[in-house]
């Protein structure tokens, strides 16, 4: 989800993720408002991935976890 992903990144830069968290009635409250309905449907929803379809077909195995990738991207990023 977006939010572990988050959770993740900061992990790997060794700070405090920054996430709000907002009950779903204020959120559905929130689209009610003309003009910015489906901006906050499109920025609300998380991002999932699931590659269990894919990993079969190809027989895919990553090396790393997911963790570790991040870790690797953030220390390249942060050179």
């Amino acid at each position: 989800s977006s939010p572990e992903l988050i959770e993740a990144i900061a992990r790997a830069m060794h700070v405090r993720p920054r996430l709000v968290y907002l009950p779903d009635i204020a959120l559905s409250a929130m689209a009610q408002f003309p003009g910015i309905g489906a901006r906050i449907a499109r920025l609300t929803q998380s991002l999932r991935v699931k590659d269990d379809f894919l990993a079969e077909v190809l027989q895919f195995k990553p090396q790393f976890s997911v963790d570790e990738e991040i870790r690797q991207m953030v220390q390249s990023w942060q050179q």
